[in-house]
């Protein structure tokens, strides 16, 4: 995998910390969608919460975004694919988004925990890959630890 800035371009992790119903972590995963689409990085990055927004600036999401698309081709649309409960012990919720690129598509995966603030994206390459991000925030979960 090729890195920009220490992120994966087929992997960039992001989370979001929130509480509430699927729908409205699937309207806070389409609203960051359209807001990378559009090359709007400072509104992607409103609900990023306070240690991924240290380490996952606009700044550098408008570096590594530019070179996503450029490996991907121009961004087309996104559909959301999957929604669910990343564990029936807390409220914390994942949605997966089909992004369509020019040259194919790639996953997007977003976890929410219960105050809704980004914790984890990740743009992955196959549907595999998503689920096996999906499968290490279960695991950390049952262990008891936070998704870094």
């Amino acid at each position: 995998m090729r890195s920009v800035n220490g992120f994966t371009l087929v992997e960039l992790l992001i989370v979001f910390r929130g509480r509430g119903d699927f729908r409205s972590c699937a309207e806070r995963g389409q609203n960051l969608m359209e807001s990378l689409g559009a090359g709007e990085y400072e509104k992607a990055t409103r609900d990023l919460n306070p240690i991924l927004t240290a380490t996952l600036t606009k700044d550098m999401l408008a570096k590594a975004w530019p070179r996503a698309i450029a490996e991907c081709g121009r961004f087309k649309k996104y559909t959301v694919t999957y929604t669910g409960a990343v564990s029936d012990r807390d409220d914390n919720q994942f949605v997966c988004l089909t992004c369509e690129f020019e040259k194919g598509r790639k996953w997007m995966v977003l976890v929410f925990d219960k105050t809704r603030r980004v914790r984890i994206l990740a743009l992955c390459d196959t549907p595999n890959e998503y689920q096996s991000v999906i499968n290490q925030v279960r695991q950390q979960d049952r262990g008891g630890a936070q998704p870094r």
